[in-house]
C-alpha cells in the first residue's frame, strides 16, 4: 500500500560529502528565492531541514507537491496525487553521507531511509547479481553510461501504477496480470569517444525465453 514513490534510491559520488550537502541546501534556497520572484501558477517550493537517520546527519528536503500542483475540484487527479506521493501529498527526499565520498539519496518515509543506510555495504548490491552479471558481463567496460532494465521488475511496477493510479479512476478493479519470470535483465550502454556516439542492447537469450513463456501464459490467462 506504499506510494508509488516511495522506495526510490540512489548512491552518489561526491568529492566531499559535507561541501556537497551545503551546496544543496544552498541551491534550493536559491531556488525557492527566484521563485518567489516569478508569477507562474505553480510554484514548487523546498523545505529543507536538518535530519538524523540511523547516525547519519544529513538534510531533508520536504515539497508539497498537492500545494504546488493539486486542485480539489478535480477529484481523479487528487486520488492520482496520493496514490503517487502519499495521502498528504508531499514528497520526502533524504541526503544522508555514509561517508566522506558517498551520499545516499532516498525518497519516501524515514523507515525507508534508515533501512537503506543500515543495508550499504552489507551485503552484495545488484551489480555483482549473477542475473545482473549475464547481461553487462557483455556491455563495454569502458563506457561511461550503463543500465539495466528488469522485465520482471517493470511488469511488477507496471501493474502497481495501474492497481494505484488508473484504476482509480476507472472506478476499481485491478488488472489480472500474471508475474514476469526471474530472468536477466536489459542491459544497455551508451558511450562517446573519438567523436563517435556508440550505444549497445544486450538482450540475453535467457531473458528471451522468459518473455515467450511468459506470452503464453497470458494468452492462457
Amino acid at each position: 500500500d506504499s506510494p508509488l514513490f516511495s522506495n526510490l534510491y540512489s548512491i552518489m559520488k561526491v568529492d566531499d560529502s559535507a561541501r556537497y550537502l551545503k551546496s544543496y541546501a544552498e541551491s534550493m534556497k536559491k531556488w525557492n528565492d527566484l521563485l518567489a520572484r516569478t508569477t507562474i501558477d505553480i510554484k514548487l517550493k523546498y523545505d529543507i531541514s536538518d535530519v538524523e537517520v540511523a547516525g547519519k546527519k544529513g538534510l531533508l528536503v520536504i515539497s508539497d507537491v498537492a500545494a504546488a500542483a493539486g486542485d480539489e475540484n478535480v477529484p481523479d487527479f487528487q486520488a492520482m496525487l496520493k496514490a503517487m506521493i502519499g495521502e498528504d501529498g508531499k514528497t520526502r527526499l533524504y541526503l544522508l553521507p555514509i561517508d566522506g565520498n558517498t551520499v545516499l539519496m532516498s525518497m519516501g518515509g524515514e523507515t525507508q531511509a534508515a533501512k537503506a543506510v543500515e543495508r550499504f555495504g552489507k551485503s552484495n548490491g545488484l551489480a555483482d547479481s549473477s542475473l545482473v552479471q549475464t547481461a553487462t558481463k557483455q556491455l563495454d567496460p569502458q563506457a561511461p553510461w550503463q543500465a539495466v532494465v528488469s522485465p520482471k521488475g517493470l511488469v511488477a511496477w507496471s501493474k502497481r501504477l495501474y492497481d494505484n493510479v488508473f484504476a482509480r479512476i476507472a472506478g476499481g478493479g485491478t488488472l489480472p496480470i500474471p508475474e514476469f519470470p526471474n530472468t536477466p535483465p536489459l542491459a544497455i550502454s551508451v558511450n562517446f569517444a573519438e567523436g563517435r556516439l556508440s550505444t549497445e542492447l544486450v538482450w540475453p537469450v535467457e531473458t528471451t525465453q522468459g518473455l515467450v513463456a511468459y506470452i503464453k501464459k497470458v494468452s492462457q490467462q
